[in-house]
C-alpha cells in the first residue's frame, strides 16, 4: 500500500519528467530534421507517468481517508457502547435503590397509619396522633417520589410493560379528579368538564394513563392561584387523533422554559426563589408515558396567563359510539 507522503513525492516527480519530456521532445522537433508529426508522436507518452501518479495520489488519499472513517467509527461504537453501559447502570441502581427504601417505607406509613387511627388503643397523648399522621403523610409524599424515580427508570431502560384495556374517557377523568380531593388547595380552585365526552373509549393503561392526568391537574392546582379555574376537555382532531386538554388560568409558563419542564428533576423556579413544592418528575413522567402510548404531550402557555397542556390520543387507541366530540 502506497502511503499519501510516498503518492504526493511520486505525483512531484512525475510532473518533472513530464516536463523534461516536453522539453526533450521540443528540443528533437527544432534540433533535427524530423518530421513534426514523428516528434508530436512522443508528446502523450509523457502523459503516462503523471496519469499514474495522479491515480496513485487519489488512492493514498481515499484509503487515508476511509482509515480515518473506520477508527472514528470504531471509535463512536466504543463511545455509544459505554454510555449504554452507564445508562444500564444507572437504571439498575435506581431501581435497587428504590425497591430498598419503599420496603422500610412500607412498614413506616403502616405503623403510622395504625398509631393514628389508633387501631390498638388510645395512644395517651392527642399531641402524639398528630405527629403519627404527619409521620404517614411525608412517608406517602416520599413513596410518591420513589415510585416515580422507579417508573422513570424503568422507561429508560424500556422495561416498562404496558397492560392496556379499553376504558371510558370520563371514568379516567372522574378517578383522578377524586384522587384531588385531598390536595391542598383543590377546594379553592373550580374544575369543569367542557363538553360531552361519555362515549368516548380510550385503549390506554388505566394506572399510567391516570397517573398521567393526575400529574397534569395536580400542577394545574398547585400553580393556580385561590379561585382559579382549571377546565378539561377533548377535540377530535382531523387526523383522527384525540386532543385531551388540561387548561388553567394559573402563574403559566415563560416562553424559553417551555421546552425544559419535561425534562426530568427541571423546575421552573430557582432554589431561592421557590414557593411551590415538588420534584419536577411529573411532566416527564407523563411525557414518557404518552410516548408509550405512541401519543404525545404538548404544552402552551403563557407567563402570567395561564397553561394548556395537550394530551395526544393515537387514532388507534380510540372508538365513540357516538358523535359527541367536536371536531376541529
Amino acid at each position: 500500500m502506497v502511503s499519501r507522503q510516498k503518492a504526493k513525492k511520486q505525483w512531484l516527480l512525475a510532473v518533472f519528467v513530464y516536463i523534461i519530456w516536453i522539453t526533450a521532445v521540443i528540443m528533437l522537433r527544432e534540433l533535427t530534421t524530423l518530421p513534426p508529426y514523428v516528434a508530436y508522436f512522443f508528446l502523450p507518452l509523457a502523459v503516462i507517468p503523471l496519469l499514474i501518479a495522479d491515480y496513485r495520489l487519489a488512492r493514498a488519499k481515499h484509503l487515508g481517508l476511509a482509515k480515518t472513517v473506520r477508527k472514528k467509527t470504531k471509535e463512536l461504537s466504543i463511545a455509544l457502547l459505554h454510555a449504554e453501559e452507564a445508562r444500564k447502570a444507572q437504571s439498575e441502581f435506581l431501581a435497587h435503590m428504590s425497591h430498598e427504601l419503599r420496603t422500610p417505607l412500607n412498614a413506616i406509613m403502616g405503623f403510622s397509619a395504625a398509631t393514628a387511627r389508633e387501631a390498638f388503643g388510645p395512644v395517651g397523648n392527642p399531641i402524639y396522633k398528630e405527629y403519627a399522621d404527619c409521620v404517614y403523610q411525608s412517608g406517602s409524599h416520599l413513596l410518591g417520589i420513589i415510585n416515580n424515580i422507579l417508573d422513570l427508570s424503568k422507561m429508560n431502560a424500556n422495561q416498562m410493560k404496558l397492560h392496556c384495556q379499553w376504558i371510558y374517557l370520563i371514568e379516567l377523568i372522574n378517578d383522578s379528579l377524586q384522587m384531588t380531593i385531598a390536595y391542598p388547595g383543590r377546594q379553592e380552585r373550580k374544575i369543569e368538564i367542557i363538553g360531552k365526552m361519555n362515549d368516548v373509549q380510550l385503549f390506554v393503561d388505566r394506572q399510567l394513563f391516570r397517573q398521567v392526568l393526575l400529574n397534569i391537574l395536580s400542577n394545574a392546582i398547585k400553580f393556580t392561584s385561590e379561585g382559579g379555574r382549571i377546565s378539561i376537555r377533548a377535540d377530535m382532531l382531523r387526523n383522527g387523533n384525540l386532543d385531551i386538554q388540561i387548561k388553567d388560568n394559573g402563574i403559566g409558563i415563560p416562553s424559553e422554559k417551555i421546552q425544559e419542564v419535561v425534562k426530568p428533576f427541571t423546575q421552573i423556579e430557582n432554589m431561592m426563589t421557590r414557593v411551590h413544592n415538588g420534584t419536577g418528575l411529573g411532566l416527564a413522567l407523563s411525557d414518557k408515558i404518552m410516548q408509550l402510548h405512541n401519543g404525545e404531550l404538548t404544552i402552551d402557555s403563557v407567563e402570567n396567563r395561564g397553561t394548556c397542556v395537550h394530551l395526544i390520543v393515537p387514532a388507534g387507541s380510540l372508538k365513540q359510539t357516538n358523535d359527541g366530540i367536536t371536531i376541529v
